[in-house]
């Protein structure tokens, strides 16, 4: 929001550049995916404000509280502070996962990363091996005891070779789901650091066999819809409890 709305435009002139459009259709890609994946507000308005500046003047963000059930109770406006961001990439494309860790631990004993929140974006296509070979977490913990408030490790745009070579395949939409599933789960793998017993429960229902069963009983419960004369909120919670039982955490 503008402090003064008369100061200049929202909006830069329009131009035909391709540059410059290019450049908008990016930040406003940015914004989209910044919305759908992050789940901590304070990260979520750091990514935004980052990316929508490129777009539009503002000198701060707001954001709206809508109280409702079925109809709209309170509205309330709360002004979010922004703490000092720090923003970087790392451009892993033809790289192997133990060079983009060099680069990740390089850019963590670099970084000026004290009271700040960190932003770091991890694009391309690795060259050999699998995503889960870098330590994401171990980076995210070095600069967290580096003192950064929230630290966020965009690796959406990341593919390892095995899984960028992976073909669907399938005539029927059963056929072509699994090809999928399976396609995820090849890359996936249970952190070493946990428990072994725990490790063990973990990779039985999320890896493997067990991780496409679970996923097709997942599926199966998300795709029902509201019984008739089902309110959203009863709809909401029987979907949320349905999930839990799928996942094993009834009690959670």
């Amino acid at each position: 929001m503008k402090n003064n709305r008369l100061a200049a435009p929202m909006f830069p002139p329009s131009t035909s550049d391709p540059a410059t459009v290019k450049a908008r259709y990016e930040a406003l890609l940015e914004v989209a995916e910044s919305i759908s994946t992050e789940r901590q507000l304070a990260t979520l308005f750091s990514e935004l404000s980052r990316s929508l500046k490129r777009l539009v003047e503002f000198d701060y963000i707001t954001l709206t509280l809508v109280d409702f059930a079925e109809r709209v109770e309170k509205v309330s406006f709360v002004e979010v502070p922004l703490p000092k961001v720090v923003y970087t990439s790392v451009d892993a494309d033809g790289r192997t996962p133990s060079q983009v860790t060099e680069s990740l631990e390089r850019l963590a004993g670099e970084l000026e990363s004290r009271d700040a929140i960190v932003l770091v974006k991890v694009s391309g296509r690795l060259s050999s091996g699998r995503t889960s070979e870098v330590p994401f977490d171990r980076i995210r913990k070095r600069l967290e005891d580096g003192g950064a408030i929230m630290v966020r490790v965009n690796r959406a745009s990341l593919t390892s070779a095995e899984r960028s070579s992976a073909r669907l395949s399938g005539k029927t939409k059963e056929e072509i789901e699994e090809g999928t599933l399976r396609g995820a789960l090849s890359s996936y793998s249970v952190d070493p650091a946990v428990e072994a017993g725990l490790r063990e429960q973990i990779a039985g229902q999320l890896a493997a066999e067990g991780g496409l069963r679970t996923a097709r009983k997942l599926l199966t419960s998300l795709e029902q819809e509201a019984r008739e004369n089902e309110r959203k909120e009863e709809f909401r919670t029987r979907m949320i409890k349905e999930a839990k039982e799928v996942l094993g955490m009834e009690g959670a």
